[in-house]
């Protein structure tokens, strides 16, 4: 057996390992609590909605926020909170339609305390906007008191009072949130993404940008948070060349603060004047400030795909070709302004994004500067 058979075998017995106990720690979890259904008559409880947002995943975080502002819209004076992990919790803070954001971090201390604040309320609903059902999840639904409790496919628990339903895969991710919405009596929302950029990053971003001006500039993302999803060295190097051969397209390489000092080394092998990399720009709302202000995002698919979105930015989004999920149709960009490049699956290098023609990548991304 060879060194990519061998990787691919013990990847798939891992996913599997890990997908049992899952499914194992939920099913007791579902076994101890999911009777207790607290549930109040109507009109008995406050003027409350909590919006469970607990797999702290960046992307998912950002498709939801449509969905929070529709809330809010149509509860005016309802309290509105989210409860969400320590990552994407910095989402919702910068949203001014979001009353409270109480982040749980991992562990049963933390889960605890979140409860001790929680259960001092009643609410209206309580919604779980992740697809992926965590026995937290469940823990909490059953001890908080609500007149509805709700969420995606989620019939086979008792504890949720409605749930929403929808195919999931061969829906966009948008389609469970209006099938959501409808559960709370709203009809044609707008659920457009939303994000709120802070004063500080976009003066600190505008004044960065003095340095290229006359210039177009390309936001490139090479990271996507796992391995056959994040664009190689060869396939960056290779994008950046072609974007800047023109003299007159700037290219920054955007980034956390771990994924820069790959960047400083890559930077160091392929030396040219007009691909930049801003180190002081590491944080989410400084990088969301570098987008705006940006004529293109070149990303794979990942949360960056759907910020472009919330910001409206002219995208080049590369996903891979779907085999069993149809990941680029559930979670494409929902975005007019977009254009996606799939990277075909090869026998060779399976469900690798690196597959993907930068030929076909360099023409999408010149279409926007076309007259």
């Amino acid at each position: 057996m060879s060194f990519k058979e061998t990787d691919k075998a013990i990847r798939a017995w891992n996913h599997r390992r890990i997908d049992y106990f899952r499914r194992l720690r939920l099913q007791l979890t579902k076994f101890f609590f999911d009777h207790r259904k607290n549930l109040l008559s109507a009109g008995k409880a406050e003027k409350n909605i909590l919006v469970f947002r607990l797999d702290d995943k960046l992307g998912d975080a950002v498709v939801s926020t449509g969905f929070l502002k529709a809330v809010k819209k149509a509860f005016p004076d309802y309290k509105l909170t989210v409860l969400a992990g320590p990552q994407t919790a910095e989402i919702y803070k910068g949203l001014s339609f979001v009353n409270e954001v109480v982040t749980c971090k991992k562990g049963f201390v933390a889960l605890f305390k979140v409860y001790s604040l929680l259960k001092k309320r009643t609410y209206k609903y309580i919604v779980n906007t992740s697809h992926i059902l965590s026995p937290r999840v469940i823990m909490l639904l059953s001890c908080l008191k609500a007149e509805v409790k709700t969420g995606f496919l989620n019939s086979e628990f008792q504890v949720f009072s409605e749930t929403a339903d929808y195919s999931e895969n061969n829906h966009h991710v948008l389609i469970r949130y209006r099938k959501l919405i409808e559960l709370m009596n709203v009809r044609d929302a707008d659920l457009k993404y939303v994000v709120e950029l802070k004063k500080e990053s976009l003066q600190k971003a505008a004044e960065a940008y003095q340095a290229f001006s006359g210039k177009k500039v390309v936001i490139l993302n090479s990271f996507a948070g796992a391995r056959l999803r994040n664009f190689s060295k060869t396939t960056t190097f290779e994008i950046v060349k072609r974007l800047v051969d023109d003299g007159q397209t700037v290219v920054i390489s955007a980034a956390n603060a771990g994924d820069h000092r790959i960047l400083t080394d890559w930077r160091k092998e392929l030396n040219m004047e007009n691909w930049k990399q801003l180190p002081e720009f590491s944080s989410l709302e400084d990088n969301l400030a570098l987008m705006s202000l940006a004529d293109l995002i070149i990303t794979p698919d990942t949360a960056w795909v759907h910020l472009a979105a919330a910001l409206e930015k002219n995208l080049v989004a590369v996903y891979r070709e779907d085999t069993e999920e149809k990941n680029s149709l559930i979670w494409a960009p929902a975005h007019k302004n977009s254009r996606v490049v799939y990277a075909p699956n090869t026998t060779e290098n399976p469900h690798d994004i690196n597959n993907v023609s930068v030929d076909s990548v360099i023409k999408e991304s010149q279409s926007f500067f076309q007259h």
